[in-house]
């Protein structure tokens, strides 16, 4: 165990915001889902650079302002597929939740960008409380602060954001939805289900269950709407 100073803690922060002026606001009206894979403050000067993966339908059309952006110094476009692009840019940190969050000592555990929401979460190491109260100030100055939420570290935050299903929950989920049991309206019943996999009705249905909570438990702890 690690000794901290009297005072400072270590907090894991979740914040969902939508960043007026920012490029990432864009996303709001176009199909395109974005996701950082890496930041590097090193670069000289008041930016940073940063590599994520563009997908949507519409990356194109999205990519062509993006590149013209007043915050965005420089881009890379590695193009994947036709909706795929593995993006580097340098970004002018002035204004960005990415300079703020650096300010504060923290971590990037992962950050999002869809519907033109930033989704971040991020370690603070060593922290005291009243940081955390001017944190969200600051944050709430750059746009629409839809959701802020403070907890201490758990591994969940940190392992994959996938959770690890048996193998017979695979197995059943894996079937379900490739013989249309999932969807809707469904196009295969539990008991034909049960059959390929050589289970009964009821053991398909437990096992099927039991991954779907998972799954969805997964989802809302990423969100933090539900706390590990």
């Amino acid at each position: 165990m690690v000794w901290e100073p009297m005072g400072y803690r270590s907090y894991v922060v979740y914040l969902e915001l939508s960043h007026t002026g920012c490029w990432t606001e864009s996303t709001g009206s176009k199909d395109v889902f974005v996701k950082n894979l890496q930041q590097d403050f090193s670069y000289s000067g008041d930016a940073y650079k940063a590599i994520s993966v563009f997908v949507g339908d519409d990356l194109r059309t999205f990519l062509g302002p993006f590149k013209f952006h007043r915050n965005i110094l420089g881009v890379k476009i590695h193009s994947l597929s036709n909706n795929i692009a593995l993006v580097e840019f340098t970004s002018a940190r002035n204004g960005t939740v990415a300079d703020l969050v650096k300010r504060y000592g923290g971590v990037t555990i992962s950050l999002e960008i869809v519907d033109g929401v930033e989704r971040w979460r991020f370690l603070l190491p060593r922290a005291r409380k009243e940081s955390i109260g001017l944190l969200r100030d600051n944050a709430e100055t750059m746009g629409n602060l839809l959701k802020f939420h403070v907890t201490e570290p758990e591994p969940t935050y940190f392992t994959d954001p996938y959770p690890l299903l048996s193998h017979y929950e695979d197995k059943a989920l894996t079937q379900a939805y490739l013989s249309g049991y999932l969807d809707y309206p469904r196009r295969a019943r539990a008991k034909n289900v049960a059959k390929i996999l050589g289970i009964s009705p009821a053991t398909f249905l437990y096992h099927i269950r039991r991954a779907e909570k998972k799954l969805v438990a997964s989802y809302l702890r990423r969100r933090s709407i539900l706390v590990p």
